[in-house]
């Protein structure tokens, strides 16, 4: 008789995820820790369905790409492995070699700030944490949605492909466009202010850089975008799918 269903995925490096982060369905609950998703379902199942499969992979991809969104960093998600622990002791395991695997850098600085008395006023990093697993939860919510893993594959696409970083930026702009119909409607529906809507353009088609649109309408009098460039683009693009995500139904 099989006690538990565990699903196990492991990730590199095992410090992608600063602090431990779960996320809870009626049907499963999803730990991410030290190198470590585990997926425990809430029913056994002595062959997990396609269709719930499915499900799982979908939001733990969701949680990666996510985690991406906020670090910039490289990652590689390997599983899952299928784990049925049975009433006698007995666990049987099959395993999946499916890989995902991302690129790109950055760093975080800390502090800690006491009153007198030894109390806490500010935790960065504790406040980042709570925020990072707030969206990550919104994120895993809404993962099913078309719209929501478009944007965040290609903000995927920017970090695997730097050297068009700024295209794969613009897709995302392109494709709220799209999906409400024209600009003004995206930057309503989101309230996107106008300026941060056409600096990206500026940045992904006006100006003359080697990450951009257009460069071959500046041939000759190309430069590299500069990392303040690169980061402002990020995060324009970063706000835009958390204001897309916390749209949708």
């Amino acid at each position: 008789m099989i006690e538990k269903t565990v699903l196990e995925w492991t990730y590199q490096p095992t410090t992608y995820f600063e602090a431990p982060y779960s996320h809870s369905t009626s049907d499963y609950t999803i730990a991410v820790e030290d190198g470590k998703v585990t997926v425990t379902l809430v029913a056994p199942q002595d062959s997990v369905t396609t269709d719930l499969l499915r499900v799982v992979e979908g939001q733990v991809g969701a949680i990666f790409a996510g985690r991406q969104l906020q670090t910039h960093r490289p990652y590689k998600l390997a599983g899952p492995a299928t784990y049925q622990h049975h009433a006698n002791g007995r666990k049987d395991v099959a395993i999946s070699l499916g890989v995902a695997e991302m690129v790109v850098v950055g760093n975080e600085v800390d502090v800690v700030i006491r009153s007198a008395s030894g109390e806490i006023i500010q935790d960065t990093k504790a406040e980042r944490v709570a925020e990072h697993a707030r969206f990550l939860d919104l994120v895993a919510q809404k993962s099913p949605d078309p719209l929501l893993q478009s944007l965040l594959g290609s903000y995927s696409a920017a970090v695997n492909d730097p050297a068009n970083e700024l295209v794969h930026l613009c897709e995302i702009r392109d494709a709220l466009a799209k999906h409400f119909g024209r600009d003004s409607k995206a930057r309503s529906k989101l309230n996107i202010p106008k300026s941060e809507w056409r600096r990206l353009g500026i940045l992904a088609d006006a100006e003359p850089l080697e990450q951009g649109r257009h460069r071959g309408e500046h041939l000759g009098d190309l430069r590299d975008a500069t990392q303040g460039e690169l980061d402002e683009a990020r995060q324009i693009v970063r706000n835009w799918i958390e204001k897309c995500a916390l749209s949708l139904p």
